[in-house]
């Protein structure tokens, strides 16, 4: 598993206690072939690893997750931008190689927080 993967799979299973109202998703972007040959496309490369939805407003918005190592590909600028362009709150949140995971995922729920609850 890349470290980006493990930090994301910490960061689904605790963001339910710590952030009660925000409810976060795993985004898939990949292409199959089936048996048949025939193809299946899901999602937009360039997307974001993890898509939410705010509870009481219905505000959507977009997380990239990147490992301390982890830079943004072309496509993921072109989303960003294009969630710009439209309204949607997009956030990078980024690792740290002086942190554990643990460490890391609680700084994150604490940036997810201020991010979506500014006057908390």
């Amino acid at each position: 598993m890349t470290p980006e993967l493990e930090l994301q799979r910490q960061l689904l299973i605790a963001a339910p206690r710590a952030l009660p109202d925000v409810r976060l998703f795993r985004r898939n972007v990949m292409r199959v072939q089936l048996a048949n040959g025939a193809q299946v496309k899901s999602g937009i490369k360039g997307q974001c690893d993890l898509h939410g939805y705010l509870k009481g407003c219905g505000l959507g918005f977009e997380i990239e997750l990147k490992s301390h190592a982890g830079r943004l590909s072309k496509e993921q600028e072109a989303w960003r931008d294009w969630c710009a362009g439209w309204g949607v709150p997009w956030i990078v949140l980024a690792g740290s190689r002086l942190e554990t995971s643990e460490q890391t995922v609680h700084r994150w729920l604490g940036e997810v927080a201020a991010w979506l609850f500014p006057r908390r």
